[in-house]
């Protein structure tokens, strides 16, 4: 038997779509259609982002490079359920940059748009030991994405993982029915 959707459900699902589209248009001048825009555009959730580093490029630039872990858990199949790490690696670029500072430790990220200006000031931690304040005009995504390291140690992509992960526990089930 199938789930079925309730008023509830699809007006929680509404909220959340609606909070998603709200976040691109504010803080990275993005519509879902874009086709810059990430497949998992939630990934962008300023509160979520933390930063492996930060590079100060020429003309008032600066390159903001995205990574964390997390673990995920959940069903990978109508039966299978597992847990294991992902990571959210991307690039960001904050330009017309007015200024960067290094300031305290606050483990969760923020974009605020201060009252009548169209600068955007991001608060975001870098390897749990401090956060970087800039102060830009624009916030533009070059890319993020979930990876998870394969067994030999190297990133793919979540889903590319998920569908291999999918094909192994098929073959194992048919085997089972023999």
């Amino acid at each position: 038997m199938e789930y079925q959707l309730t008023k509830e459900d699809q007006l929680f699902l509404d909220k959340i779509e609606r909070e998603e589209k709200e976040m691109l248009w504010k803080f990275y001048d993005l519509k879902k259609s874009d086709a810059n825009c990430p497949k998992n555009p939630y990934l962008l959730q300023p509160k979520n982002l933390r930063l492996v580093s930060y590079e100060i490029l020429p003309n008032k630039r600066v390159k903001l490079n995205i990574g964390y872990m997390r673990t995920w858990s959940g069903y990978v199949s109508s039966t299978k359920r597992m847990s294991y790490n992902q990571y959210i690696i991307g690039t960001l670029f904050c330009e017309q940059v007015e200024f960067v500072k290094d300031v305290d430790l606050n483990e969760k990220g923020t974009i605020t748009i201060p009252f009548f200006s169209k600068s955007k000031i991001l608060n975001l931690p870098i390897k749990n030991t401090h956060n970087v304040s800039i102060k830009c005009k624009s916030i533009r995504v070059k890319n993020i994405d979930i990876y998870v390291k394969n067994n030999e140690g190297k990133f793919i992509l979540d889903e590319i993982y998920r569908e291999e992960l999918n094909g192994l526990l098929e073959n194992n089930n048919s085997k089972e029915n023999v």
